[in-house]
């Protein structure tokens, strides 16, 4: 199933960040195709389950850090936060390696939040679902 990911996450980084994206971190602009990208090489539920660990595992490198120093990196917390693949597909990898160049463009933007970025990104997937949910229809006799 194809989706519109792309201009959900456009709609919802816009309510976040403003009409102009003039306002938005510097960041925003190359990490939205990104997660677009993640959404087209595996499925709308796998990228949510993806983005929804990233999170979990982005709060655990940063209390870590916070707390006892250098620790685990985002990708290590992130490996314990997924099922462990003994070979993953070449969809599965390409996901995994933009998510970590989204990571890292985000921690090299002092405005730009990967938690929020990934916030947006599930609710630009919430949409996309709610948009291709089936609609019921009841028959008129």
């Amino acid at each position: 199933m194809t989706y519109d990911y792309g201009t959900h996450l456009d709609e919802v980084l816009t309510v976040h960040y403003g009409m102009s994206t003039g306002g938005w971190p510097p960041s925003a602009k190359y990490v939205a195709p990104l997660f677009a990208g993640i959404v087209n090489a595996v499925d709308l539920e796998e990228a949510t389950e993806l983005f929804e660990a990233s999170i979990q595992a982005h709060r655990r490198e940063t209390d870590h850090t916070r707390d006892r120093g250098r620790g685990r990196d985002f990708a290590g917390y992130l490996a314990l936060q997924l099922p462990r693949r003994d070979d993953p597909s070449m969809a599965e990898t390409a996901a995994w390696l933009l998510l970590q160049t989204i990571h890292q463009l985000a921690q090299h933007d002092d405005a730009g939040r990967f938690e929020t970025y990934l916030a947006c990104a599930l609710e630009a997937c919430e949409r996309c679902q709610r948009r291709h949910e089936p609609v019921r229809t009841t028959a008129t006799a």
